[in-house]
């Protein structure tokens, strides 16, 4: 079964520590949350009877000597029902949750992808991409700027409004054959900007049901 995103699932709030995805999520599909937020320690939960047992997370800070981070979370629905995820620890917190189908028993790839910049052209490449894998892209960015993601790019959730909380997109794209998969965004002005990039892997043939989320290596 190939990967896909439940676009009826995404949903971005801003200013909250809590945000319900939409409709009940589906057993065994694979939840991602992106954040960006002030404080470097999350800690994220969910409840619900669909909420994942577990969470995996990766964050970068948007420079060495801010506080602010931009966070991808990721976890397995236990059950079909409702999902809200909640987290500790930062503030100032926009935040986007979607779901994507076809993605039980995943693993992150080992070596996630980070990159900064200050510049109208956020970017970060992500190599050594299997075919049919789900990549995913976040950008968290300080300054005034609206921003678009890069043609072949998912949309899945983004928050621009600088001025009261901190900005984020998240994009993703199901690989349509093996290479080097680059998330890509432009700005309206010059932001100064980190992003990050992780690949989650299809299940195995004959692989079996729910699972955690862990790094290979």
């Amino acid at each position: 079964m190939a990967i896909a995103e439940v676009t009826a699932q995404r949903n971005t709030v801003s200013g909250t520590l809590s945000n319900a995805y939409p409709n009940n999520v589906t057993i065994g599909s694979l939840l991602v949350v992106g954040i960006a937020g002030a404080g470097p320690l999350l800690t994220i939960s969910a409840t619900g009877s669909g909420a994942p047992t577990s969470w995996a997370q990766i964050n970068l800070q948007l420079v060495n000597a801010s506080d602010v981070h931009t966070y991808i979370a990721w976890g397995i629905a236990t059950a079909t029902g409702a999902c809200t995820v909640a987290i500790t620890g930062l503030t100032f917190v926009s935040m986007t949750v979607t779901e994507f189908t076809g993605a039980s028993d995943v693993a992150g790839l080992p070596l996630p992808s980070w990159g900064r910049g200050i510049n109208t052209g956020p970017a970060v490449t992500q190599p050594l991409v299997p075919d049919g894998a789900l990549v995913l892209g976040i950008v968290t960015y300080a300054g005034t700027a609206t921003i678009a993601q890069a043609g072949g790019w998912a949309l899945s959730g983004e928050y621009e409004t600088y001025a009261s909380n901190y900005t984020h997109s998240l994009i993703n794209q199901v690989a349509s054959g093996a290479g080097t998969y680059t998330p890509t965004w432009t700005t309206s002005g010059t932001v100064t900007w980190a992003s990050m990039a992780i690949v989650i892997l299809e299940p195995s043939s004959g692989g079996g049901g729910g699972g955690s989320c862990t790094f290979l290596g």
